[in-house]
């Protein structure tokens, strides 16, 4: 637990098993995608500019799916090109949360889906809320809110910004 909490090369290579994905283009290079986690974990404004086939948007989404872990309360913003490419990123998010042995080690952060994923608290295409403790403070908006270029955010507080493929 602690390490899937800490670790985020440790959550993509071993827990969701991205060097065996089929059908993936890019390749897990033990050196370049660790690095690449560090500065994804950092806790302050960062760019990361990298070429195609990366991984870029897997690591993404892992991060995501770490601070949702971590920090359950504090919402995150993922941005993108389009409305289109980022819902199709949340869905995915929410089909790597459902990973059976991630919700073995979490049961309290992430219960079972259900069908359509109607036991999350809220699982809309631009919206994901697994779970939030009802004795802790509850903000306004989702565990995670996709937003593409151009959408209107106003009264919309991130604690976390995720802008991927914006070009």
């Amino acid at each position: 637990r602690w390490k899937i909490l800490t670790d985020l090369y440790f959550l993509g290579v071993e827990i969701f098993k991205y060097p065996l994905v089929k059908g993936r283009v890019g390749v897990i290079d033990p050196v370049y995608h660790r690095w690449m986690c560090r500065i994804l974990q950092r806790e302050q404004d960062t760019l990361l500019l990298s070429p195609r086939y990366t991984l870029k948007s897997s690591w993404v989404k892992t991060r995501v799916i770490q601070l949702m872990l971590q920090r359950p309360t504090e919402p995150i913003g993922l941005f993108s090109s389009t409305g289109f490419l980022v819902e199709k990123e949340l869905g995915a998010i929410a089909r790597l949360c459902s990973n059976p042995f991630l919700m073995s080690i979490f049961p309290d952060r992430i219960p079972a889906p259900g069908k359509d994923f109607k036991n999350w608290q809220k699982k809309t295409a631009n919206e994901l809320t697994i779970y939030r403790d009802e004795s802790e403070y509850q903000p306004q908006e989702a565990q995670v809110t996709a937003f593409g270029a151009g959408a209107n955010i106003v009264g919309q507080h991130f604690k976390w910004a995720f802008m991927d493929d914006m070009v």
